[in-house]
């Protein structure tokens, strides 16, 4: 069990799921509710030092998020949009300091990849340098005087909300048990990540695949939260979505390097091992992109309304 979470609902490996004897809405609440105690708990007692803390916590943060998705049309746009933004706001208030040591690793693991071919000794200035510390992000350090303090106040507030969710009902506040409530924010999620992979790979531009890269999130988010229904089918589903996620994470860490590379030309003066940093980011980002592209699209293979009415249909199924 991750050491930074608390106990929870995980049904096998992928992650936690709505039992199949429980309510949809009642599981969804219970979800939100859990990993936002587990991110709290992250930063409150982090038992691997404050980094593992805070990464810990920005994962059941982005979640959350992701479950909110699904209770979107049910809840309505405004507070839907409201309870999204205050959780973006938390995660990001927790960047700066991830930031540093994501650069950091993969960096290592450039130099370990291509170990062979550079000379020795080579961008172990720039580690240094990144190492050091400094905001990476534009923004405030995640270890400012406070900060984790206001993240917390900001979790604690979301959690006593959610606790206030009626499990059925009209109106705000409602968490669905019907799988028609939840259906249209599925096949949104699904849309927009299939959608997201075609621009992708048709303009080749990093910002279009860190795009991508948030919707495969949460639709990795979505099909673990439903696995139970058929563990058998969407399990291996649940696998594939959550390699292309780490496949598409990877690729954003080596963009985000090469860009504040090119950001800050004190992190790596001489321009040569300069040039070699950009080179070897360049092909780092054409693997993973290549080998994303035949994952994203067995992951995306069906039409949206089909893989909404499939899921359906296994839920339906898995209640009777």
């Amino acid at each position: 069990m991750d050491p930074e979470s608390v106990p929870s609902s995980d049904s096998g490996p992928h992650g936690p799921a709505i039992a199949r004897d429980e309510l949809l809405g009642s599981g969804l609440k219970r979800i939100c509710q859990e990993y936002l105690d587990r991110a709290g708990n992250a930063l409150a007692h982090p038992t691997k030092g404050r980094e593992a803390g805070i990464h810990t916590a920005r994962k059941a943060i982005k979640r959350v998020r992701a479950m909110i998705r699904l209770t979107r049309d049910v809840v309505g746009e405004e507070a839907y949009r409201n309870e999204n933004a205050v959780l973006r706001a938390a995660a990001r208030g927790l960047a700066g300091a991830r930031d540093r040591a994501v650069l950091v690793l993969t960096l290592d693991r450039l130099c370990q990849d291509n170990a062979g071919s550079l000379p020795p000794g080579a961008l172990a200035g720039l580690r240094e340098r990144l190492a050091g510390g400094g905001r990476v992000d534009g923004g405030e350090p995640a270890d400012r005087p406070g900060g984790v303090m206001d993240t917390l106040t900001t979790l604690r507030a979301c959690h006593r909300r959610f606790a206030g969710w009626s499990p059925e009902g009209p109106g705000p506040g409602v968490v669905p048990n019907e799988f028609a409530a939840i259906a249209p924010g599925l096949r949104r999620v699904y849309r927009q990540g299939r959608n997201r992979m075609r621009e992708a790979f048709r303009l080749g531009d990093p910002a279009a695949f860190h795009l991508w890269r948030k919707s495969a999130k949460y639709f990795r988010y979505h099909v673990e939260a439903l696995e139970a229904a058929w563990p058998e089918v969407l399990g291996p589903l649940a696998t594939a979505a959550d390699r292309l996620a780490e496949i598409l994470g990877d690729e954003h860490d080596f963009t985000l390097l090469g860009a504040t590379v090119e950001a800050d030309l004190q992190l790596l003066p001489d321009q040569a091992e300069r040039r070699l940093l950009l080179a070897l980011v360049a092909e780092e980002q054409d693997r993973l992109r290549a080998a994303a592209r035949p994952l994203g699209e067995l992951v995306y293979a069906e039409p949206p309304g089909a893989f909404v009415r499939r899921m359906g249909a296994y839920w339906a199924a898995s209640r009777r």
